[in-house]
């Protein structure tokens, strides 16, 4: 053989040792067959155990389940859920910001198609309205317990001191005040017995104390009277309805006028739901006003309304907790002027309407959003009413 055939014998032999190490490299060590496991997918490696979908990354972009397994020891799940849990999702402060630092950019950026970094509108009005209901009645009781401390209690005397002094107020009147003072400062020292003693034969028939006028057994009478007077052995003259219907209003209102605190926690139950109620309507009238303005669907009302009102909520909460510093009467005119100029920027920023037009709608808006709260509040007082 010459010496060219050798050099190319050898460097076929090379050739093949190279691709032999490369497939041997490529390939896993043999090792002995594990058995199957049942709650292995049937899926290979990088497809979709749910669809079957080909996966491009954590998420199947085909039927959004997560790729993955969770085939982990027990104390990373648990550390993971943890994690999960307690982790401050940085849309959470990014929309919040946004939201109510720049009136409108947040409703705009969403419609425009610009929404993973912002939570979605209806999920951000129930957290915002979850958070007002919730933590209202706990503000409304720590502010009660702050206004009967001792400290209170005697700013209190001094001003109906003063105000008898200066014949604002009626000696009768100013017994009557301080009495209730002295009650309620007995019950939250935990000494009800003795406000018991001290209070009774004190009061005006009729009256406590501790809840203002009651109702007494003369007046539910008369008004039973008036409502189902067949129960007295008198002809109905007047009285109109079946019987059945006006003896279960006059039982009605016997139960409201009983225990009135019912009737306000049944109401106050309500209100979420009707304020859930109001949010289509206020887009209904969104589209009204701009009912000429082609581009915007309903959808697009609804969206605005909904974030509006999440706003609205957290500048209520705001206000709230600002009046247990400054006292109700800036906190509320605060709120009014907040609420008004975040529409009128609402309106400019996400409908691009100029400044007088906005204005005008911003009136508008006022007069009819502002019956149709006034006959949310009607029905919550009804609903309360019927459900105590």
């Amino acid at each position: 053989m010459s010496e060219p055939d050798l050099e190319a014998a050898a460097r076929t032999a090379a050739e093949h040792a190279v691709a032999i190490a490369a497939a041997g490299a490529g390939r896993k060590p043999q090792t002995r067959p594990s058995r199957p496991s049942a709650l292995r997918p049937d899926t290979p490696d990088g497809v979709c155990a749910n669809c079957g979908a080909q996966l491009m990354g954590p998420v199947c972009h085909a039927c959004g389940q997560h790729a993955d397994l969770y085939k982990r020891p027990v104390w990373r799940l648990i550390g993971d859920g943890i994690s999960d849990m307690f982790a401050l999702d940085g849309r959470v402060a990014r929309t919040l910001w946004e939201l109510m630092a720049f009136p409108g950019r947040v409703t705009r950026a969403y419609l425009k198609g610009q929404r993973g970094r912002y939570i979605p509108p209806f999920r951000l009005y129930l957290i915002a309205s979850l958070a007002f209901f919730l933590i209202l009645p706990l503000i409304t009781a720590q502010n009660a317990l702050i206004n009967f401390q001792p400290e209170g209690a005697d700013q209190a005397r001094l001003a109906l001191t003063e105000a008898l002094e200066s014949g604002e107020m009626s000696q009768a009147d100013f017994d009557r005040s301080m009495r209730a003072i002295d009650t309620v400062m007995a019950f939250e020292t935990q000494t009800p017995a003795a406000a018991g003693e001290e209070s009774e034969g004190e009061a005006s028939e009729g009256e406590s104390i501790l809840t203002g006028p009651q109702i007494s057994d003369g007046q539910i009478t008369a008004m039973r009277r008036v409502f189902v007077p067949e129960e007295f052995g008198e002809a109905p003259d007047g009285v109109t309805g079946s019987r059945a219907a006006r003896s279960y209003i006059a039982d009605r209102i016997e139960r409201l006028a009983r225990a009135p605190d019912r009737w306000a926690a049944e109401s106050f139950a309500w209100a979420p739901r009707i304020m859930f109620v109001m949010v289509p309507l206020f887009g209904v009238l969104l589209g009204l006003v701009y009912v000429w303005r082609r581009g915007f669907l309903y959808f697009d009302h609804l969206i605005t309304a909904l974030q509006f009102h999440a706003a609205i909520f957290i500048a209520m909460l705001a206000a709230i907790l600002i009046s247990l510093v400054t006292g109700p009467g800036w906190a509320v005119l605060a709120f009014f002027i907040y609420a008004h100029i975040y529409l009128y920027r609402l309106l400019r920023v996400v409908y691009s309407t100029g400044r007088i037009q906005a204005i005008l709608r911003v009136a508008a808006l006022d007069a009819a959003y502002g019956f149709l709260i006034l006959m949310g509040l009607t029905v919550v007082v009804l609903l309360g009413a019927v459900s105590a």
